[in-house]
């Protein structure tokens, strides 16, 4: 699934280096967002839209140590602004049982009051949906002809992500079609994994992060791998 180009900086003046680099950064409208595990950016002031690289180094500095309850800004997301009409909503929730996607016809920031839009469909573990079970499902979703077509290819393998990846969630909001050459875009997206399958996991070079959106101290993270052995 493509996504818009992109840098993650810690340093304003790293976004002003990169943009003697990065033709897209000086030519491109930008957006800059927190890069951090906190629910409603956009209603929080952490994402900005249609900057210039000027605007986005200010922006960015603005962020960056800004404290959000007990979490504080580190890093931000600096991307390429996609043009698109329509913004939609795709998720994949796991359980005991299995897992259970979740699918809009209209997401973005206000999936929540959109939320009686919101189409499920259960997956049971070791099943793995058709692309014509998964096409059907994306007509319920109010989606219709190709889109519908195209939004189930992507669910199927957003399935296999999530299997693959040991995820434990998977959404991506919003879900665009970018008007420069009509293509599926995921312009925001978070997964949650099961840290306790690291060991399968070679290319796993991250710390885990609380629920609250910090990182883990150093004796919560002892604690965490004497459970995981126990």
């Amino acid at each position: 699934i493509p996504v818009p180009n992109y840098v993650v900086i810690m340093d304003p003046n790293r976004l002003e280096q990169l943009g003697e680099a990065n033709k897209w950064l000086r030519e491109s409208k930008l957006v800059v967002k927190a890069h951090e595990a906190v629910g409603g950016r956009f209603k929080l002031g952490l994402v900005k839209l249609g900057l210039n690289l000027r605007e986005a180094v200010e922006a960015a500095r603005e962020m960056i140590g800004r404290e959000i309850g007990t979490a504080a800004v580190r890093q931000v997301i600096v991307a390429e602004m996609l043009e698109h009409d329509e913004e939609y909503y795709v998720c994949i929730n796991g359980n005991r049982d299995g897992a259970e996607v979740l699918l809009s016809n209209r997401g973005g920031v206000d999936i929540e009051e959109n939320w009686d839009t919101v189409r499920r469909l259960f997956i049971p573990i070791d099943e793995n949906p058709s692309i014509e079970r998964l096409t059907e499902f994306a007509c319920e979703a109010g989606f219709s002809g190709e889109i519908a077509e195209r939004v189930g290819e992507i669910v199927s393998r957003l399935v296999l992500c999530f299997d693959n990846e040991d995820a434990q969630s998977i959404e991506i909001n919003p879900l665009v079609i970018r008007k420069s050459d009509m293509r599926f875009a995921a312009l925001d997206a978070v997964m949650n994994v099961d840290y306790d399958a690291r060991f399968r996991h070679a290319d796993w070079d991250f710390k885990p992060v609380s629920e609250i959106g910090r990182p883990f101290t150093e004796a919560e993270l002892q604690i965490m791998e004497i459970d995981a052995r126990i």
